[in-house]
């Protein structure tokens, strides 16, 4: 399934019906626990991680902790 456009530049991604809940969960609470995460889209927790981290590791637009970057801004 492609993501829906919304009017930027989003990269082609291949999203199935648990990647949506979890994004939809995670813009929910984004300080959700791996295990409630797995509670709320009906995973266990190990392949509730591997999708998580696997949309990490694709999406180098997301911004990371300024901690991180040593930039304030938070923006890599």
């Amino acid at each position: 399934m492609r993501a829906p456009w919304n009017g930027e530049f989003m990269p082609d991604l291949d999203l199935d019906a648990i990647d949506l809940r979890i994004l939809r969960a995670l813009q929910a609470d984004g300080r959700l626990t791996n295990q409630e995460l797995a509670d709320q889209v009906g995973l266990s927790p190990s392949p509730c991680l591997r999708r998580v981290a696997a949309r990490s590791a694709t999406d180098s637009s997301a911004p990371t902790a300024p901690s991180s970057t040593g930039n304030p801004s938070g923006l890599a």
